[in-house]
């Protein structure tokens, strides 16, 4: 309220001005006030001009100073991660003036003046050492607080992926600095060219190349080669002819370079919504994002976004990306999954005879590559964040899909719609790799790991699956799983986990997290032979299987079997000279269930003919097992159908690593004498409980799991059991007898 006072006995004619303008004009008698209530909310910030006129004279002057409150409407970044560095803080909005203040959660931070309508404030690495929200406000000189808005500090991202696990400098295995060349076959070459080919030129010389992959497959007959020279190709094949088994048709690389097979439809026309944020519109539903070869975590709004995350509004179709180490998404290597599982990077349907070598296959919504029809190979390839199988083969009632095979391949971050982990919680997963009711198919020499699903998987069917010299590693659940058929081998194989992180179950979706079985998830299966039900006669037909010379280190059960279908056991599987260490470091929570180097269920009474010969079984948690016999009742004979001989077991931490009886029940927990005393069939006879002294055992290395001389325990104290060679495909034995465990040392 401004007033003008007149002293004196004469009336007097006034007018007040505010800022040059009347306000108010009055007629002033003997000390009567004339009165303007002026609303200085209303007005900007800063110096104004307060006038009394008489007759058109100025004869009363103030300079008045406004400071009302600012008023906030947008911070930046909106969101920060907790342990990050310091940072500026831009604070938009209006009536800002010179010496304002930008306060966090109630405290002043060094503040410049940049504009009416901004602030920037000095925020130090101490104010956001911690997960939680910060309040923003402001003040001018002598104002009130300004309305709130908050910052969210979010939990750091998780760490990269693991390293795979370590690999023997060997030829056994996927090579991926190896210079890859297709085979030649003996019919025509077709050549291919993305960058100068065309598909109207003859594709009989690298002149004259076909411009797109199916050109070539579409040309090829038996015993044609289709080579591709280096680069992108954004296409998704389908072979409609066949080779045969004199003339196989060869599709791979002209030796250049790497050929990738890109399944995604390519997402265009980002533009920048706010800070390093990018919007686009897809054209489809996602259910993955990854940039540079990196898979990231979704959000559920945008204003939740942060470095490294992506969010997809269903309602406007929009994607928002915020790129690992921000900038226009439109300069990076960014692959859209869609959420259409149906949607195959390379399909084979009746096809036989083909070999496809040294591919990358990635981004399909559905499988990478999907075979069905027989002797098709698929060699040296890689498959790459595909929201199914990387490579899956099936049979049906037109394919047998017979003598398969998938050969020093690298398996990665496929069965992505598992991304984040326990989006699949409950079972229903696809293998990364699999092989479904085919006959006689081989796993040899692969890389599989990180994928959301089993890292190798045989299911149902006449059997006959090989597992052979694999390196296997941090898959979903199960790392090798042979499961219902027969005759299954599984030799020679490392198989590698590491300690899960639980950050990768961020944002899965998961409604009860604490039953902890998504974290029991990210640590998996070493080897696990199984008879899931699928209604089929017999139920069970898991049978005949040789599990031999692998080394199976810190995983959540080294051997393990699942007999959900009525009638599964143990039937004449043979478990020889494996390596096994059990996990030393496990996360809270992970210990629900048990964790074990070798569990053996009762599975009713079914086992028969199961031989556990020359194991050697290592361990060093307290919460942990050298063997878990995991009994649902409490038969007579606890050892039935089993014989389990000539084994070296160890545990530093824990007095009693045997269980064998009722699950969860320490009482049925004992020390190695009391286990071997209790009463049965064969077990304990030529075994032995010390220290195994190899060279490390905490490596991932399978060579230092190797006796470091030839006085250590297990060295020539095995039975012999028909094995001719070793883990590294050495002679066995080489002494006075056979060593215990996956290597022949001396």
């Amino acid at each position: 309220m401004i007033t003008v006072e007149a002293s004196g006995k004469k009336s007097v004619s006034v007018d007040l001005l505010i800022d040059g303008t009347n306000r108010v004009s009055c007629q002033l008698p003997l000390a009567t006030p004339c009165a303007y209530a002026w609303n200085t909310a209303t007005v900007a910030n800063g110096n104004h001009s307060v006038q009394v006129s008489q007759k058109g004279q100025i004869v009363t002057t103030a300079t008045p100073v406004v400071s009302n409150a600012p008023v906030l409407s947008i911070v930046a970044p909106t969101n920060v991660v907790a342990g990050g560095s310091a940072f500026t803080l831009t604070v938009s909005g209006s009536g800002f003036v010179t010496g304002g203040t930008v306060l966090w959660n109630g405290s002043p931070r060094p503040t410049a003046f940049v504009s009416p309508s901004q602030f920037t404030a000095s925020i130090v690495a101490g104010d956001i050492t911690s997960a939680g929200s910060a309040t923003i406000t402001a003040t001018n000189p002598g104002s009130a607080l300004s309305n709130p808005l908050a910052l969210t500090v979010s939990a750091p991202p998780p760490p990269p992926p693991p390293p795979p696990p370590s690999s023997p400098s060997s030829s056994r295995y996927y090579d991926p600095n190896e210079v890859l060349v297709a085979p030649v076959g003996v019919g025509q070459v077709w050549y291919v060219d993305g960058t100068n080919g065309n598909n109207s030129n003859a594709g009989v010389s690298s002149g004259a190349a076909f411009k797109t992959v199916q050109k070539g497959i579409d040309m090829a007959r038996h015993g044609d080669t289709v080579m591709i020279r280096a680069g992108l190709y954004r296409e998704r094949l389908v072979f409609h002819t066949s080779g045969t088994a004199q003339g196989r048709i060869v599709v791979g690389p002209y030796g250049d370079g790497r050929v990738i097979l890109d399944a995604s439809t390519a997402v265009t026309g980002w533009t920048l919504v706010a800070g390093q944020v990018y919007r686009a519109t897809p054209g489809f539903t996602p259910t993955a994002v990854v940039v540079d070869d990196i898979p990231l975590f979704p959000e559920f709004s945008q204003g939740a976004l942060t470095e490294g995350r992506w969010y997809f509004d269903s309602s406007t179709g929009a994607l928002y990306l915020w790129a690992p180490g921000g900038g226009n998404p439109a300069t990076r290597d960014v692959g859209v999954i869609t959420s259409d599982l149906s949607q195959q990077g390379v399909e084979l349907y009746v096809i036989s005879y083909v070999t496809l070598y040294g591919l990358t296959v990635r981004f399909a919504g559905g499988n990478g590559i999907m075979v069905y029809g027989d002797y098709v190979r698929v060699e040296k390839s890689r498959a790459l964040f595909n929201g199914k199988a990387g490579v899956t083969f099936l049979a049906d009632s037109q394919n047998t899909t017979a003598g398969g095979a998938l050969i020093k391949s690298e398996i990665y971050f496929n069965v992505i719609t598992n991304w984040p982990r326990g989006r699949w919680k409950w079972g229903g997963w696809p293998g990364a790799a699999s092989s479904q009711g085919t006959p006689n198919f081989t796993f040899q020499g692969n890389l599989s790991h990180r994928n959301g699903g089993e890292g190798l998987a045989a299911y149902l069917g006449s059997g006959g699956t090989i597992f052979q010299d694999n390196i296997v590693g941090d898959n979903w659940s199960v790392n090798i799983y042979n499961d219902n058929q027969p005759n299954g081998t599984i030799t020679n194989n490392l198989i590698v986990c590491h300690t899960p992180d639980p950050r990768d179950a961020y944002n899965n979706g998961d409604t009860t997290p604490e039953d902890g079985l998504v974290l029991r998830r990210l640590r998996a299966e070493g080897i696990m032979t199984a008879d899931e039900y699928y209604g089929v006669t017999p139920a069970a037909n898991l049978q005949n299987v040789l599990i031999a010379n692998n080394v199976i280190l810190n995983c959540r059960r080294g051997l393990q079997h699942y007999g959900q279908a009525a009638g599964s056991g143990l039937r004449n599987v043979r478990v020889l000279n494996n390596t096994i260490v059990v996990p030393s470091v496990l996360n809270s929570g992970e210990t629900g269930g048990y964790i074990a180097g070798i569990s053996i269920p009762y599975n009713n009474g079914n086992n028969v003919g199961a031989i556990y010969e020359n194991n050697l079984v290592y361990a060093t948690n307290p919460a942990t097992w050298v063997l878990y016999g995991d009994i649902e009742a409490s038969p007579l004979d606890l050892f039935s159908g089993l014989t389990m001989d000539h084994n070296l077991w160890f545990h530093t931490a824990n007095a009693k690593p045997f269980h064998w009886g009722l699950a969860g029940y320490s009482s049925f927990d004992y020390a190695f004498t009391g286990w071997v005393g209790l009463p049965g069939a064969v077990h304990g006879v030529g075994d032995i409980y010390a220290d195994p002294q190899l060279i490390d055992l905490m490596t991932d290395n399978p060579e230092d799991k190797r006796p470091v001389s030839a006085t250590a325990p297990g060295v020539d104290r095995g039975a012999a059991v028909g094995l001719s060679v070793d883990f590294d495909w050495g002679a066995r034995p080489l002494g006075a007898g056979v060593d215990i465990g996956a290597f022949e040392a001396f």
